[in-house]
């Protein structure tokens, strides 16, 4: 994605085994797709490494979005272990579309609701009148 004028993303490694069967779909994706893939995306940098005996997987590499912090970098990593080529086109288009920044949560904190009443009993609005009253 385009932010400030300019993509984020620069560059994508894709490191996976040539023998092992969790790269199968890596392998195919890069003989099938990657071409593709480079073609729609001119300005990220797409490097392959043969790692032997080692899970497949995706280091990406962004730029800050401000001009200022443009030496400071952001990279993830995704696993493709056992992935489809379509799944792992999915997930360079989700890199490609993301800014790099670290993830957060998007669930809301609750409230720990406990399953013991309290000992000193219930509270209630009348609760500490009765010590002003003294």
């Amino acid at each position: 994605m385009a932010s400030y004028g300019r993509h984020l993303l620069k560059r994508v490694i894709i490191r996976y085994c040539d023998t092992s069967g969790s790269s199968q779909g890596v392998r195919l994706f890069l003989d099938q797709q990657l071409a593709a893939f480079s073609g729609q995306h001119p300005h990220i940098n797409v490097r392959r490494e043969l790692r032997k005996g080692q899970h497949p997987y995706i280091e990406a590499e962004f730029e800050h979005a401000l001009p200022e912090k443009a030496a400071k970098r952001h990279s993830h990593t995704v696993a493709l272990r056992n992935l489809a080529p379509p799944e792992i086109a999915r997930e360079l288009w989700w890199l490609a579309s993301s800014q790099g920044r670290p993830q957060k949560s998007r669930i809301p904190p609750q409230h720990v609701v406990s399953k013991r009443p309290s000992i000193q009993g219930a509270w209630s609005v009348g609760t500490f009148a009765q010590q002003g009253a003294r």
